[in-house]
This record gives C-alpha cells, sequence and structure tokens, in this order.
C-alpha cells in the first residue's frame, strides 16, 4: 500500500514538473525563435531600404560603423543586390558578406518569381522589392542565428532532462519524508492489531470458555458465579478498548470545544488521587500527594478527570513494589502545574519520543500488566483539547516525571 502511494505521489508530481518545464521552455524556444526571425527581418528590412533610398549610395561596410537604434544585429551579415528588370546585376552591395557576380547571379534568378523566403541549403534569407525599372535584392546570413538557436535549443533540452532527473530525486526524498509519518502510522497500527488481536482472543477464549462452563446443568453456585464473574471482567476489558478507540476516532474527526466552563482543578486531582490510593496499597507502592487549594480552570471536568487518571494509572502500572508515587499540584504565575513522579522506572529518550504516539508501547514483550498502548495518545488527545502541555523526563536513578502546564483561569 505505502510503495503505491509513494508511486502515485512520484508520478503526479512528476506530471505536474515536466509539463511545467515542457511549457517554460516551449515558452522560452518560442521567444527565442520570435526574436531571431524579428532580428532576421529587421536585418533585411535595413539592408533593403538602405539602397532603396539611396539608388547610387555605395558604401564600404568592413570600414564603416553602421550600428545605431535602427542597424540590425553586428552578427546579421547581409548583402543587396539591385537588378534591372530582366534580372541582370546592376550593383552589389556587401556588408561582412564574400560573394561572387555569377553566385549572386544565380542566387537572383533562384528566387525571381518569389517575394520573400530562406534558403535553408544557402543559409540565406531574402527579400525582394519592385524598383523603377528594376528590383532590389536584400539578402542576410542566417548561418550563426541558426546555430545559435539551435544551441540554445539543445541547451534548453539537455537542461530540461537535467531538471527532470534533479526533480525526481528530489521527489523520492520529499515522498520519503512526506510517507515517513504515515509508515510509522501503519507500522504503529499493524503492530497494535496484532496485539489487539491476542488481547482479544484470550479473553474471548476465556469468555467462551465460562459460558460453556456455564451451560453446563449440573454445576454449583459457587462455580457458576465465579464463571460469570470472569465473563464480566473480560467483557469490561473488552469494552474498555472499544470505547478508547472509539474516543480516538472521535477527536480526529471532530474537534470539540471543551473549553466551556470553569473547573476546580484542585477537586478532581483530590478525586483522582483517592481512587488510585487503594490501587497503589494493593501494589505495595506508596502514593504521596500534595495539592494546593482551590485551583481553578477553564474546560471540562470529565476530560480533566480522565487526563489526572490516565497518568497515575500509567504511573502505577510501571512502578515497582514498594517505591513511591509523588502527585503535586501547585500554582505557578498564571499556570497549574500537575507533576506526576513515580520512582524506579525509566524511559530512555528513543522511547521518550514515542510515548504518546497511537499503539506505541515501549515495552513490546508486555512485561507490565494491561494497557493497549493508547492511554498516553488518548491523554495527549485530551491535553490537546484543554490546550495544556505536557513534558516529560527521564533518569535512570530518579524516575519518570510528567508535568502538566495547565492554563490557570
Amino acid at each position: 500500500m505505502l510503495k503505491k502511494l509513494k508511486r502515485k505521489f512520484i508520478l503526479i508530481t512528476m506530471t505536474f514538473i515536466t509539463l511545467i518545464l515542457v511549457c517554460v521552455i516551449t515558452l522560452l524556444c518560442l521567444a527565442s525563435y520570435q526574436r531571431t526571425k524579428n532580428d532576421i527581418n529587421n536585418s533585411l528590412n535595413f539592408a533593403l531600404y538602405k539602397y532603396d533610398d539611396h539608388p547610387t549610395l555605395e558604401l564600404d561596410y568592413s570600414t564603416k560603423n553602421l550600428q545605431n537604434d535602427n542597424d540590425p544585429p553586428p552578427n546579421m551579415n547581409s548583402f543587396t543586390i539591385i537588378t534591372d528588370d530582366s534580372n541582370a546585376i546592376l550593383k552589389l552591395y556587401s556588408r561582412n558578406y564574400q560573394i561572387s557576380d555569377e553566385t549572386s547571379q544565380n542566387l537572383v534568378n533562384s528566387i525571381q518569381d518569389k517575394s520573400q523566403g530562406i534558403l535553408f541549403e544557402q543559409n540565406l534569407a531574402y527579400k525582394k522589392n519592385v524598383k523603377d525599372n528594376g528590383y532590389i535584392y536584400a539578402f542576410v546570413d542566417i548561418s550563426i542565428a541558426k546555430s545559435n538557436f539551435i544551441s540554445m535549443l539543445v541547451t534548453a533540452i539537455l537542461v530540461a532532462i537535467l531538471s527532470i532527473l534533479a526533480f525526481l530525486i528530489l521527489t523520492i526524498l520529499l515522498a520519503n519524508w512526506a510517507l515517513r509519518p504515515v509508515a510509522q502510522s501503519w507500522q504503529q497500527q499493524k503492530r497494535f492489531l496484532a496485539d489487539a488481536s491476542h488481547e482479544l482472543k484470550t479473553p474471548l477464549t476465556v469468555i467462551l470458555a465460562n459460558t460453556d462452563l456455564a451451560l453446563i446443568k449440573k454445576q454449583d453456585e459457587s462455580k457458576l458465579k465465579q464463571s460469570l464473574q470472569s465473563i464480566q471482567s473480560e467483557a469490561l476489558r473488552m469494552k474498555k478498548l472499544v470505547e478508547d478507540l472509539l474516543f480516538l476516532a472521535k477527536n480526529d474527526t471532530q474537534k470539540e470545544n471543551v473549553l466551556n466552563s470553569i473547573c476546580n482543578i484542585s477537586d478532581i486531582a483530590l478525586s483522582c488521587v483517592l481512587s488510585f490510593e487503594t490501587i497503589a496499597f494493593e501494589k505495595g507502592i506508596i502514593l504521596e500527594s500534595d495539592i494546593q487549594e482551590n485551583q481553578l480552570a477553564l474546560g471540562n471536568e470529565n476530560q480533566f478527570k480522565q487526563l489526572i487518571s490516565i497518568f497515575l494509572d500509567n504511573a502505577t502500572k510501571y512502578t515497582p513494589t514498594g517505591k513511591k508515587i509523588h502527585f503535586t499540584l501547585k500554582k505557578k504565575d498564571n499556570q497549574i502545574l500537575i507533576i506526576i513522579h513515580n520512582e524506579g522506572s525509566y524511559i530512555d529518550k528513543e522511547n521518550i519520543k514515542h510515548i504518546f504516539d497511537r499503539f506505541y508501547r515501549c515495552d513490546p514483550a508486555r512485561k507490565y500488566q494491561g494497557g493497549y498502548g493508547l492511554g498516553l495518545s488518548i491523554a495527549n488527545q485530551i491535553a490537546s483539547n484543554l490546550k495544556i502541555k505536557i513534558d516529560v523526563s527521564s533518569e535512570q536513578k530518579k524516575g519518570t516525571t510528567f508535568t502538566l502546564w495547565i492554563p490557570a483561569k
């Protein structure tokens, strides 16, 4: 899928780039062609009317500087031929162009029925005007202009090819960079699906086994109750997974405005800490709290409670027996700080970068109990909704600290 998406991205991008380059180069070539054509016409008109106005004028173009605003480009060598009405040559004026009388007569004879055109074999452009009792022919050497245009065209094509190759390399690099988050998300989802399949398979097996036991008629009441309790426990576990997924999916598609009421963060935090004291005690963990009273913030009470509960749940899961969890709530300037520090657990820098990624687990082997790798991702989403900043630090000897910066009301 990713390879197909990458190929499609590169194909579409390169198609647009190639079309743009072709259009630009075509316009440049057309502009150059038109400019060359205009230069040739200007040179022909110059050579033609220069002597049409002065029929007896003879100038040595090799010794006179004729360049002014009306003169042709210096690389446009030309010559003018004046003939009688039978096309016999009367005058020949040359501007830096060597030509014999015989060749001149042949040229005149070859174009006597045409008024303007190009002699490709001789690399000459010509124009003919009718004079009193004769004709005047202007010829311009287009070999340099032709060579320059061909060189420009070849250069433009080479530049286009090199540009396309350069853009292709850049597009491939850009595609790799742009699709990296997609690839990471895809890998995380694949990993999650594998883990979720395993996690769901186990409770489903337990539920089915206990259902079979419950359906046995000759079974005492205590065993039946035990089977039903096991079914309920596993069903609740699966329900929690589905709820987490629905929450994330809802936030992905619809951003809800939750900054709609003033909440007493101190009371919410105290309630969460009290609910986790029993869990911590059962695990042999000491949960200490220092909560500054009556701290208010704008938000949603349920989401504040869910956010704090996620971090406390995470701390109780990953704190070894006999260690402490320190929960602190205090006000600093215009911010309310919630600091959850648990001893004994350590997250390396590489894992810290990803702990809020969806489906990510620092411990793929699932050495610790519970969890689907969604809790901190949900916490990060709630924090984003509530405009809360989260900082994470971890030291091998001291443990891990999560700091929540909540805008105070």
